[in-house]
């Protein structure tokens, strides 16, 4: 494979970008992932729903089994939340016909997904893109080689934007990101006692935002706050405030304290967005780089997957008849962006218990159904 010319490469090598180049590369098309990440590095998105097998399916993958190791996915029993009621109601994963889904090392997927992809001849280049420039039949990328450090350029009949809320490529094409309300996450990572042994996802609403927590594989648990940036700023600033926060939510019946850390809090953007156009002249977006979720969805990993996949189908049929099929893309985008939309509304119009709260009034007040 010539090493600086490919049909497609993608910049991001998460769940979206692999996706996308392991069924770029069941139909043959010459692909590279442009990526600094550390692949040993946390991250958030562990939940991934049932449904998710049929994604996997369709990339030659018959089961998480086949993927990764034991210790990096279990599955999840099913979800309990107290959400617009002090009572907390129960969902089993044995009513769900597709079963409760699993949680996931995230970090230990992706890498498992970039390793598939390069089994089957992706190339995987570890660097970040520079300038770009647009040509009749593609375009010119940018980079250092990740052997020498050289400036190197590479060619790519497309690009795909895999950069997730970053949204590098789309920034660069001057597309215009719409963004639904205010709303930020802080993350941490605790270690767990051996009495831990609650595999269900718990959620719970409290006057100025909503807690989450879920038991990862490797008997560590992710505890987040969504709320405004200024308490979430707040709350990464002082952790220990964050704990009696959480403490005070009684999600898990053991007290936790900053000595159960194993990083630094962290804050992220967890506001639902997305492109004004997920498509352009030989370019498109996937995953969060073209439709970020609401977290209360938990449908961000499943949305990566799929996005990935039809976007691949998207440019394999562009490609083999001259750019047609670039809208169906963008109206199934969209048609995924409205159904979104509409089952937020009613998640969150169902907590009436706060509507004094800064937090629950911009839903109640604002919640857009085509912004």
């Amino acid at each position: 494979m010539d090493k600086h010319n490919f049909d497609v490469a993608i910049v991001g090598a998460g769940t979206a970008g692999t996706a996308a180049a392991i069924k770029l590369r069941q139909n043959n098309l010459k692909v590279c992932l442009m990526d600094v990440r550390d692949f040993s590095k946390r991250r958030i998105g562990e939940s991934l729903p049932g449904a998710a097998l049929r994604l996997l399916n369709s990339l030659g993958i018959s089961g998480l089994d086949e993927l990764m190791d034991d210790e990096s996915f279990q599955a999840c029993m099913g979800n309990i939340s107290s959400w617009g009621s002090e009572h907390w109601q129960y969902s089993d994963a044995m009513r769900n016909p597709e079963g409760g889904g699993w949680h996931i090392l995230r970090n230990e997927f992706d890498l498992s997904l970039l390793k598939k992809a390069q089994t089957m001849g992706a190339v995987f280049l570890p660097t970040k893109l520079g300038k770009i420039e647009s040509l009749k039949t593609g375009h010119r990328l940018f980079i250092k080689s990740p052997l020498t450090g050289q400036a190197e350029q590479i060619k790519a009949h497309w690009l795909i934007d895999a950069t997730g809320r970053s949204r590098s490529l789309a920034k660069h094409f001057g597309v215009k990101q719409l963004q639904s309300h205010s709303q930020f996450a802080a993350i941490a990572w605790i270690k767990t006692p051996e009495s831990d042994q609650d595999q269900q996802t718990k959620i719970k609403t409290v006057p100025n935002g909503w807690w989450y927590t879920a038991l990862l594989p490797d008997r560590t648990r992710v505890i987040v706050f969504h709320g405004l940036p200024k308490d979430i700023a707040f709350k990464v600033k002082n952790p220990n405030q964050f704990f009696l926060s959480f403490n005070a939510a009684q999600l898990i019946p053991y007290e936790t304290d900053t000595d159960l850390l194993l990083e630094k809090i962290i804050a992220r953007d967890a506001s639902a967005s997305r492109l004004e156009q997920p498509i352009g002249k030989n370019w498109l977006s996937i995953g969060d780089a073209c439709l970020a979720f609401d977290p209360i969805s938990s449908q961000g990993m499943f949305f990566a997957m799929y996005s990935g996949i039809i976007g691949a189908e998207t440019i394999k049929n562009a490609m083999e008849q001259n750019g047609h099929g670039q809208n169906q893309y963008s109206e199934k985008i969209k048609k995924v962006y409205r159904h979104n939309q509409s089952q937020r509304q009613y998640f969150y119009q169902m907590e009436n218990r706060f509507l004094n709260k800064p937090y629950w009034q911009q839903y109640h007040s604002s919640l857009p159904t085509t912004a």
